[in-house]
Order: structure tokens, then C-alpha cells, then sequence
């Protein structure tokens, strides 16, 4: 019977398993493919599921260009804005992490949840963007060039945003960690329900700034409105001094 290597040699003789191997390496047939089968499933909602999708596909930052300019062609779905972005943002994170993306969108539609879980790059956008831009965003740079709705950075865990313009409402909610600076103006309950991480407002300011905000730093550099009732900790400055606690 021959003798059994201890199991410390064993395990050294295992190959760590290569994670891009479980991708699917992909044209733009095969990511046009995948895409409408995004759209036409009536199960998908921006819950991850296109992300998940587009996540499955090993692409190079030329094929995810490439497929950005067919994107007019499929504006007529009613679900395009809520999935094209999520599915750009698997997309996306298949890359190298030193691939930096710019995404000119000028013109299209404003797309929902750019940037969703983006890492470790920076995404540039040119034009206008829809809801929940940098949600769950892990690490990176998100620069909008135009303006965003809302929900801008909802429960991001790290990173930083930057919109050039205006905001809608709840900008920062639920973030964990990173930083969101808005340059334009931004609308109601700022930092809702914000458990840490800095959000900084440049111009104008809506009401209920802080809504069960838990920790983090809120800078108000323009008007406000109100701050919230409910502010249960964190910290809130406007125009330099601190207006909570």
C-alpha cells in the first residue's frame, strides 16, 4: 500500500482556483445577447439581477464602448432605465481595476444605478444620470458631469461621488462609508438615515436635512430649508459651523 503524503503537502499541490475562469469570455453579439434576455425577463428589477447577469461576462472596455453606442436602439423599452445601468455596472467591474471608464451618455435616456458596487476605478460620466447612482459602491470615483436624481449614493460602503450638478432628494442615504459632493443644489432629507461617511453640499439645501442619521458629517454650504427632528447622532455644519449637536 503506498504511503499517504502528509496533508500539509497535499494542499500545497492544490492550484488555487482562477475566478476568471468561471467568466464567459464575450463579444458584442454575446453581450447583446445577454442584455435582451435582461429586458425581456419580466422578473428583473434593479435588485442586482441584471448586474448579476452582465457580471457573468468577461469583456474588454472597448466591447463595453462598443455596446454603449447600440443603446438608443433599445430606449423604447420601458425597463431600459431601470436595468441598462446596472448591467453597465457588471460590466464595468469585470475590468482590470486600473481600467478607468468614461460613459458618454449625453442625450440618452438618464439611467438608473450607474456605478452599482463600482471598486476600485473611476467612472466618468457625461450627461445626466436617474436614481441611485453609487448604490453599494465599494471603492473607486464616480465623477457626473451633468445631474443626477435621486438617492445618490444609497448605502454606498466606500468611495467617493462627485455630480458637477444638481441633486434630487435623499442624497447619501443609508451610506456607510465615502464621500458624496454635489457642486450644485441639492433637495430634501439629506444624509437620511446615514450611518457614516461625509456628504458636502454646495449650493442650496431642501428640508429635514439628517432624518435618522446615525453618524457621519453633513456640510451645508448654500440655504436650507430645515434639519430634521430626528437626527439621532453625527454631525452637521453649515457654512462652516456646526449647527448639530
Amino acid at each position: 500500500m503506498a504511503k499517504q503524503e502528509p496533508l500539509e503537502e497535499q494542499l500545497r499541490k492544490i492550484k488555487p482556483l482562477d475566478s476568471s475562469a468561471s467568466k464567459e469570455p464575450a463579444d458584442l453579439d454575446k453581450i447583446i445577447s445577454v442584455y435582451e434576455s435582461v429586458l425581456a425577463d419580466k422578473k428583473s428589477y434593479p435588485s442586482g439581477h441584471s448586474y448579476d447577469k452582465a457580471n457573468f461576462l468577461k469583456v474588454s472596455k472597448e466591447d463595453i464602448y462598443e455596446f454603449v453606442s447600440f443603446l438608443p436602439e433599445y430606449e423604447k423599452s420601458p425597463r431600459f432605465f431601470l436595468l441598462t445601468g446596472e448591467f453597465l455596472s457588471g460590466l464595468i467591474n469585470n475590468l482590470e481595476e486600473s481600467d478607468d471608464v468614461v460613459l458618454d451618455l449625453t442625450g440618452l435616456t438618464k439611467l438608473n444605478c450607474l456605478g452599482h458596487k463600482l471598486s476600485s476605478r473611476t467612472l466618468l460620466v457625461k450627461g445626466d444620470v436617474r436614481d441611485m447612482l453609487g448604490k453599494y459602491m465599494k471603492s473607486g470615483l464616480i465623477i457626473v458631469e451633468g445631474n443626477a436624481e435621486s438617492f445618490v449614493g444609497l448605502s454606498m460602503r466606500a468611495g467617493k461621488i462627485i455630480v458637477k450638478g444638481h441633486a434630487n432628494n435623499y442624497v447619501g442615504n443609508g451610506m456607510f462609508s465615502g464621500k458624496v459632493i454635489i457642486k450644485g443644489r441639492a433637495g430634501d432629507y439629506v444624509g437620511s438615515y446615514m450611518k457614516n461617511g461625509e456628504i458636502n453640499i454646495r449650493c442650496n439645501t431642501g428640508k429635514s436635512v439628517g432624518k435618522d442619521m446615525t453618524g457621519g458629517v453633513i456640510h451645508l454650504n448654500g440655504n436650507y430649508e430645515s434639519l430634521s427632528k430626528k437626527i439621532k447622532g453625527g454631525e452637521i455644519y453649515h457654512k462652516g459651523n456646526r449647527i448639530y449637536p
